[in-house]
């Protein structure tokens, strides 16, 4: 269901030119996901009240 999603989102972006071509929803993830793991530890933006 969120790939469904996704995959129309980035369509749609890579269509009018927003994203690379070349990327797929699976690299987006992965983005995201190395983002928030990267931010996991750090004091001003890893704690959410």
């Amino acid at each position: 269901m969120v790939l469904d999603v996704l995959n129309g989102l980035v369509a749609r972006a890579s269509s009018v030119g927003a994203l690379h071509a070349g990327a797929t929803t699976e690299d987006l993830m992965q983005l995201a996901n190395a983002i928030a793991v990267a931010n996991e530890d750090e004091p001003l933006t890893g704690i959410r009240p």
